[in-house]
């Protein structure tokens, strides 16, 4: 017998940017019975959209990243690769830009200050300079780095967590 999974649903988790609360999401039902993956998959929100994803994965990292691949894709990524260094994601990203061809996502798992920093040099908003300054559209054309945190709490919210939020 099949049961009905809407009793069985947990809340997503506790979101840092609601200060700790505890947020649920909102899932489309369907009768368990009938019910076929494929269809479900297709019929979710996907996170990742269309989406270019660079998957930061060192060698000390690939255990605890084994399903980030799957994951990616199963949000709606059209591309994942992944990296072994950041200095291979530097190379890759280079790599796409030279090919007219761009990176929306770079994902470091707990490194992504020490990526941004040595992907894009230091990005403080210190004193300016007004020598090697970046300009908006090399600043907008550049993959946004983003970590652990930023994808739980982009689960937990049901939606990309952006700079504002």
């Amino acid at each position: 017998r099949v049961l009905s999974w809407d009793a069985y649903l947990l809340a997503a988790g506790e979101s840092t940017l609601l200060d700790g609360a505890i947020r649920s999401r909102q899932l489309q039902s369907y009768p368990a019975p009938t019910a076929k993956l494929s269809n479900i998959t297709d019929n979710r929100s996907k996170l990742l959209a269309n989406m270019l994803v660079l998957l930061i994965m060192t060698k000390s990292e690939e255990k605890a990243m084994v399903n980030h691949p799957f994951l990616t894709h199963a949000l709606g990524a059209a591309k994942v690769s992944r990296a072994a260094s950041i200095e291979a994601a530097a190379n890759a990203i280079a790599q796409a830009h030279a090919n007219g061809e761009h990176w929306d996502w770079v994902y470091s798992h707990e490194n992504e200050k020490q990526a941004e920093k040595i992907l894009y040099g230091n990005t403080s908003t210190g004193k300016k300079r007004k020598r090697g300054r970046v300009s908006d559209a090399d600043l907008k054309a550049r993959p946004k780095i983003v970590g652990h945190e930023f994808v739980i709490q982009s689960l937990i919210l049901g939606r990309l967590v952006d700079d504002e939020a």
